[in-house]
């Protein structure tokens, strides 16, 4: 934002002649960034947030893992719904399969059946000598932990692609949060994508330079991503001083009163969203009281 404010681009942003009359217009750049999911994008905040925690409430709520499998199901719809790309979600679970694999495996060996856990069959044994007996209920005991950590991370996606930076400004102003500390917790959050992908341009540029990143140990470890850590931390010192430069041009903490492009405010389909949402965790609750899915 400062390289706009103070480069060269920032005469021909501000004071370029109309279009037709020797420069041509700069392109909508909010048509190149927008995504789909622009329904679920204009709800309010609090409707967003809502939805979001009523995702968590009903992530822990049931063992079985067939009624895990149908609200995970659900919460893919909802987060591909909201813009999130399936290329994007892979990538992230993609790295979580070898954490699957072991939380089924751990539960699979180390159950023990008893009154509480009743379904003590055993399938088959990992080991010769019938050695680490992998029970029935010990694998559905896994798949119930998986089902909820992939839970857990579609409704996070489903937020942070349905949510933008300043509507958690805003909602954390709504909270009596002082606006300093809620800009500057949604700055971290905002820039923690963007230091991940310069740190990837970063790995991938010295692999191509020979660098040799494979060490044994953990002090070898160490030194082999020095390459790496040494520009990243040089590249986020000049974004948190382009982002101060941007804000001082702007003003910010020059008024204590603080003013945003859009205003919080409950629509329609915010009332309908949260009517459904107050419904479906109501019969949720309902159904573990009544022992189903258990």
């Amino acid at each position: 934002v400062a390289e706009v404010l103070s480069g060269p681009d920032a005469v021909k942003l501000v004071g370029r002649t109309p279009p037709g009359r020797g420069e041509k217009t700069a392109p909508d750049i909010t048509k190149a960034v927008r995504q789909p999911g622009g329904f679920v994008r204009r709800m309010d905040v609090r409707t967003k947030v809502t939805a979001f925690l009523a995702a968590v409430v009903l992530a822990v709520l049931f063992h079985n893992p067939a009624y895990n499998t149908g609200i995970a199901g659900g919460m893919t719809v909802l987060a591909l719904w909201a813009g999130v790309r399936p290329q994007s979600l892979a990538k992230v679970l993609v790295p979580l399969l070898p954490v699957f694999f072991l939380v089924i495996l751990v539960n699979a060996v180390s159950f023990v059946p008893g009154p509480p856990n009743a379904n003590g069959t055993i399938l088959f044994y990992l080991l010769p000598g019938h050695h680490l007996a992998v029970l029935s209920g010990g694998l559905v005991r896994g798949l119930t932990f998986l089902l909820r950590m992939l839970m857990m991370v579609l409704a996070t996606a489903f937020l942070t692609a349905a949510t933008e930076a300043d509507e958690i400004v805003q909602l954390l102003h709504k909270l009596r949060i002082p606006d300093v500390a809620a800009f500057t917790v949604t700055t971290a959050w905002r820039f923690v994508p963007a230091l991940d992908h310069r740190r990837i341009q970063i790995l991938e540029a010295q692999q191509a330079r020979g660098a040799k990143l494979e060490a044994k140990g953990m002090l070898g470890a160490v030194q082999a991503y020095i390459p790496i850590m040494v520009p990243l931390l040089i590249y986020s010192i000049v974004l948190a001083n382009s982002l101060a430069m941007a804000m001082l041009n702007r003003g910010f903490g020059f008024n204590r009163t603080v003013t945003y492009l859009r205003s919080t405010a409950f629509s329609l389909k915010d009332y309908a969203a949260l009517a459904i949402i107050a419904v479906i965790v109501s019969y949720a609750v309902y159904a573990r009281t009544m022992s189903w899915g258990m």
